[in-house]
């Protein structure tokens, strides 16, 4: 949750979303590298108190919420949103709050479900509900959907009911139990219509960027402080480029190109529909298209690095170097010589 979308957490567009719906805490269930997390978004974020839940060991997605029983149990508010953290979106939790409120005092809901209409569900399954917003049953991995193609978009207004249904350690919500609650018909649906990205894999999230640039940069590029572009260098919209960034003469960064901050860019460069993170160095004449390139990570001259790449925080690339098509080269490596074809650098 701490990547860049557009040049900032994505955690933050989730808080500050939050904040927007009248949400006034939040509790981030976390276990890898939480001192990390806490240290980056601290107590307090967008007008909401945060609050961290540290778990012993990875639960799934359903023992989290288990393990924060007595915390949400007995509180001034009976319901709450659980949300899944590989998720960007615009989703407007005032209004999936309010959808719930009124699936409660009608149907007597336990859960609120918010989904969203894909061309291809194929990867994520598909939610049947009826004409009055019940969920009816669960298809994974569908063939030949006919229908709306409506998927599980990874927010929720939960009562407390559903602790009944959760059992303690690891446990998918999704499979053992939205199934059974939906099966006791206790879940409804609200339809998120804006946009919708699952950044859990590299091309969404490089898509999460992408769509993000097209809705907050327009006309020209947006600069951060103490850039200094060379001469006959451009920076093509939509881009981002954050604080203390210095552009090479004759680059060409953009379009879709996200920097972070106190990155040095040389002369002669191509960086485009691409994410660098903060503190990277790029020398001479290197290209990056369709790719992530990680923090203090450092490119040498003449390198290209490859649709689909991803290189880790704090590689180095060796001068003319070339990563062909999804090269995935982990955080401290060193590459030295070419590689043409799809690998990982472990």
């Amino acid at each position: 949750m701490l990547f860049p979308v557009a040049n900032k957490p994505s955690l933050d567009w989730l808080l500050e979303g939050l904040s927007r719906g009248g949400v006034s805490e939040a509790i981030l269930a976390v276990n890898y590298m939480a001192d990390c997390l806490q240290q980056q978004v601290g107590n307090t974020r967008h007008g909401l108190k945060i609050t961290y839940s540290r778990e012993p060991k990875p639960l799934g997605t359903g023992g989290p919420v288990k393990y924060l029983e007595k915390l949400l149990r007995g509180g001034e508010e009976s319901r709450f949103l659980i949300l899944n953290g590989d998720v960007f979106a615009d989703i407007d939790y005032g209004a999936l709050i309010k959808a719930h409120n009124s699936y409660v005092k009608h149907r007597k809901a336990t859960l609120t479900i918010t989904l969203h209409e894909v061309t291809n569900p194929g990867r994520f399954g598909v939610v049947d509900i009826d004409d009055a917003g019940r969920v009816l049953r669960f298809l994974e991995k569908p063939k030949g959907v006919r229908g709306r193609r409506l998927i599980n978009a990874g927010a929720y207004v939960a009562e407390e009911a559903i602790f009944r249904y959760i059992k303690e350690g690891r446990c998918s919500i999704e499979r053992e139990v939205f199934p059974v609650i939906a099966k006791e018909n206790g879940m409804y649906a609200y339809e998120h219509r804006g946009m919708w990205v699952d950044i859990g894999k590299p091309q969404d999230y490089l898509a999460a960027n992408f769509k993000t640039l097209d809705l907050v940069v327009r006309g020209k590029p947006t600069l951060g402080k103490g850039v200094r572009v060379c001469s006959e260098s451009d920076v093509v919209p939509p881009s981002v480029v954050g604080d203390e960034v210095q552009i090479g003469s004759g680059t060409r960064v953009g379009p879709y190109a996200v920097i972070g901050n106190n990155v040095n860019i040389e002369r002669g460069c191509r960086i485009e529909r691409s994410v660098i993170f903060n503190k990277t160095s790029i020398s001479s004449a290197t290209s990056v298209t369709d790719a992530v390139v990680g923090e203090g990570a450092t490119l040498g001259r003449g390198v290209e690095v490859g649709r689909g790449c991803i290189i880790g925080d704090h590689v180095t690339i060796k001068n003319d170097v070339k990563l062909a098509t999804r090269v995935v080269v982990c955080p401290f490596k060193e590459v030295e010589a070419s590689i043409l074809k799809p690998k990982y650098v472990v």
